[in-house]
């Protein structure tokens, strides 16, 4: 299987990065240091190319991010 792998802050990406990809993959621990959702999922969206698979892999429960997030 020919792959890259691309490790970056994601909300720098779209200045290094200018190609879609077929899996996005998040790991632990990532979703309580978030500082904008919204922000974060347009990311994941604008490169994962249609039919692309996102995985993640989190933690937190979700009842406790949503009150850190004013949900």
């Amino acid at each position: 299987m020919d792959a890259q792998f691309v490790c970056f802050d994601i909300f720098s990406l779209p200045t290094v990065l200018n190609e879609n990809l077929d899996i996005v993959f998040t790991s632990y621990w990532i979703l309580c240091w978030l500082e904008s959702l919204n922000e974060w999922a347009k990311v994941i969206y604008r490169y994962l190319k249609p039919g692309g698979t996102y995985y993640i892999k989190e933690n937190e429960s979700i009842g406790m991010l949503a009150e850190y997030w004013k949900v």
